[in-house]
């Protein structure tokens, strides 16, 4: 596991084989095995697998994804 400089972690579980990249924000989530990449903010979420680029924002997921550097994805109803 690896987590960049800056990271704000609140309320969540990370691991096991997570990176996470500088200045990342992850609140009230559950990640195991992805890449998120720097500035990247999630909320919610609950990721296997998955790759986030940076600069991502992403809510409410409950699933694997792969997106991009500069996306937004809100999936909470």
């Amino acid at each position: 596991m690896s987590i960049g400089e800056g990271c704000s972690i609140e309320n969540s579980i990370i691991g096991p084989h997570v990176t996470i990249g500088e200045k990342a924000s992850i609140k009230s989530s559950i990640l195991k095995n992805s890449i998120i990449g720097s500035y990247s903010v999630l909320e919610k979420v609950v990721l296997h697998s998955s790759l986030i680029g940076s600069d991502a924002f992403v809510c409410g997921a409950s699933q694997s994804l792969n997106i991009g550097d500069n996306t937004e994805i809100n999936l909470s109803k």
